[in-house]
């Protein structure tokens, strides 16, 4: 897998972020699921579950007239390529980081722990 940098995995995490949040007004509960549907893509290694995620993020990044990462940070993260998993699992890990920042589910806690989905 090509390294992504800090950089680059922190453009791809300020966009599905984005997404996360949705609309201004969006439900806790919507982002809440959002970011469980970011959740079981990673932990099911799933490369075309997080492809349609990012394209449902960079949908909403391109409407809102956010930037969108290039296609170098899209396909290191869904190659199927030995440990490209790595970069999918980083991903994860600046997206709760860029959630926390923003505040986006508030204080109460998110239930992410394993489903039937997920495993």
């Amino acid at each position: 897998m090509p390294h992504l940098s800090h950089e680059e995995l922190r453009s791809a995490a300020e966009m599905v972020a984005g997404w996360i949040a949705g609309a201004p007004d969006a439900p806790r509960e919507q982002r809440a699921s959002r970011l469980k549907r970011l959740r079981t893509a990673v932990l099911r290694d799933d490369p075309v579950r997080l492809g349609k995620l990012l394209v449902d993020a960079s949908f909403t990044a391109a409407a809102g007239g956010q930037p969108i990462p290039p296609a170098s940070v899209w396909s290191a993260l869904l190659s199927g390529r030995p440990r490209s998993w790595e970069g999918r699992l980083l991903l994860a890990g600046y997206v709760i980081a860029v959630v926390q920042e923003r505040k986006l589910l508030d204080t109460a806690p998110v239930r992410l722990v394993p489903d039937s989905e997920a495993m």
